[in-house]
């Protein structure tokens, strides 16, 4: 770029906000001129606002609350099946240990009673 000035290209590129610029670089305004445009100040192009670049997408935001709690909601839903799929209340050797440790709150039947879920209900945690 040096000794170059902006308007001596003939193919100008950019993405995004970029490319928007870059139309302005090949018409033949210069950067002095744009940066004037952005501060407000007199220029040969028009002011440019910030909300020609961006603005907020109002529908997204308001949105947004739903959608978390639906998903949100669903996870619950398969949370709980997924327990209830996966517990140990429903099977009868867990009810047995468990009214065992309740009815005689001894050391022997609270460690069985751990035993037992931690072995019968998630074998793929640690092995008994």
């Amino acid at each position: 770029m040096l000794n170059r000035n902006i308007v001596d290209f003939d193919i100008f590129v950019g993405t995004c906000t970029g490319s928007f610029l870059t139309t302005y670089f090949a018409n033949g305004i210069t950067t002095d001129q744009l940066a004037n445009s952005f501060g407000g100040k007199q220029s040969s192009v028009d002011p440019i606002m910030i909300s020609e670049f961006y603005s907020l997408n109002l529908k997204d935001i308001l949105t947004a609350p739903t959608h978390m709690a639906e998903h949100l909601a669903t996870m619950a839903i398969k949370g709980s099946f997924d327990f209830i799929k996966t517990s140990n209340i429903l099977r009868k050797e867990f009810r047995k240990r468990f009214l065992a440790m309740a009815i005689r709150p001894a050391c022997e039947n609270i460690q069985a009673f751990v035993r037992y879920c931690l072995c019968q209900g998630k074998k793929r945690i640690r092995p008994c």
